[in-house]
């Protein structure tokens, strides 16, 4: 999603599901966290003290289409009564009060403090030009604007902030709806700034894009009548007793070697692996081979071609790896006398650039990992995912030896 600078004001008010509301204030708070509450910090930058002085729970929606809850902490600059409350995670909080004194800008607060400042000054911009602003993150086509379409948005260098995509949806206990925004410098090569936005500050066809592409994360009638003939390797409702964790999606070459591990939340649903795999072939697609075998190959094959359209990455990657997405041979039982599509696209035996491929790599290197079974199941998914990181790290380090 590209669009002109966003302005503030632009979008539409939005509120929380009622529904969604009720379960979020029905999750409960730590002690721990609750001892925090009239903690303070300062911030270095502006010298600035600040407390927290409460929190809330909210919903996290990612373009996969899960909805994840999320602890967040409101704190205010002491000293100023008038100023408004800003929110942040309270992992993000919790740094702050243990170092006390932060180096560092406090995240979107910086940002919105900024924006709040140069609203201020909007009158007195708007009676001279405003340079050419770049516009669209890719094309950086200059485009003359007004103070008015700008005053909200001038970076510290005096460029704008180009408005990039929607990353990230929160919808909170109280009824707000945030959103994470991407947005760049224009004229300027610096990592992209995600700041979180209240959706009436955020361009209207930003959150239309993103509630389209919401939807269509969503099964259509026709994957779901291939997944009721065609059950195959099925894991969407799978789920695990075990905190939030479902386990973990590990990506492995032909060679045995381990490329990824990522946590999965709630259960391996497509959704899920399909933007792991996606990310995967957009950072280092050059270097992977443009075939991927899968248990549950056929629904995810299908899962990306019905998505291929939703916006150029992927378009991208149905072209380079969606299309040649196959069942691997160990699990090919389950699926070649149930449905045409299996037989059709993602028969391992049809596809001759697999020739003399180990497809069955990974049921032969989770015999390694399921050693370790009974020693994660009660650690938390972040303990649970680094120990995993740990042991294919050594994994990988035993087969490198063996090949000396």
């Amino acid at each position: 999603m590209k669009t002109a600078v966003s302005k503030p004001g632009v979008g539409e008010e939005e509120t929380t599901e009622p529904s969604e509301a009720k379960a979020l204030k029905a999750l409960p708070i730590s002690e721990t966290d609750l001892a925090l509450l009239h903690s303070n910090w300062k911030d270095r930058e502006d010298f600035g003290e600040f407390e927290l002085t409460s929190m809330q729970w909210m919903f996290v929606d990612s373009h996969d289409g899960e909805a994840i809850p999320q602890l967040v902490g409101y704190y205010k600059e002491l000293g100023f009564p008038e100023n408004e409350e800003q929110w942040s995670t309270m992992a993000e909080i919790r740094r702050w009060i243990q170092e006390t004194i932060v180096t560092g800008p406090l995240s979107d607060r910086e940002f919105r403090a900024q924006r709040r400042s140069l609203v201020r000054n909007a009158a007195e911009m708007a009676e001279e030009k405003v340079p050419s602003v770049e516009v669209g993150a890719r094309e950086r086509v200059a485009a003359e604007a007004n103070a008015e379409e700008v005053s909200s948005l001038v970076s510290r260098e005096g460029s704008g902030y180009v408005f990039h995509e929607i990353l990230q949806r929160a919808a909170m206990s109280g009824g707000q709806v945030w959103y994470q925004v991407s947005y760049g410098i224009a004229g300027s090569s610096k990592d992209p700034v995600l700041v979180w936005e209240p959706a009436s500050a955020v361009p209207r066809e930003a959150t239309q894009t993103w509630s389209q592409s919401r939807h269509n994360f969503k099964y259509s009638n026709e994957e779901l009548e291939l997944m009721k003939l065609c059950a195959g390797s099925l894991k969407e409702n799978q789920t695990s007793q075990v905190f939030t964790n479902a386990g973990i999606f590990v990506t492995i070459m032909n060679c045995g070697i381990i490329l990824s591990i990522v946590n999965l939340v709630g259960a391996e649903s497509l959704s899920q692996v399909y933007m792991h795999i996606s990310s995967l072939y957009h950072d280092h697609g050059d270097v992977l081979p443009g075939d991927f075998g899968y248990d549950d190959g056929c629904h995810l094959r299908r899962f990306a071609e019905l998505r291929q359209d939703l916006n150029a990455r992927a378009k991208a990657f149905w072209l380079r790896v969606g299309q040649f997405i196959f069942v691997d041979r160990f699990h090919w039982k389950n699926h070649k006398n149930t449905h045409v599509y299996c037989t059709e696209h993602c028969n391992p035996d049809k596809n001759r650039r697999i020739d003399g491929a180990n497809t069955e790599i990974c049921e032969q290197s989770f015999r390694w990992f399921s050693r370790h079974k009974y020693s994660v199941n009660h650690m938390t998914p972040a303990r649970f995912t680094f120990f995993f990181l740990i042991i294919a790290d050594r994994w990988n380090q035993i087969l490198l030896e063996k090949r000396k």
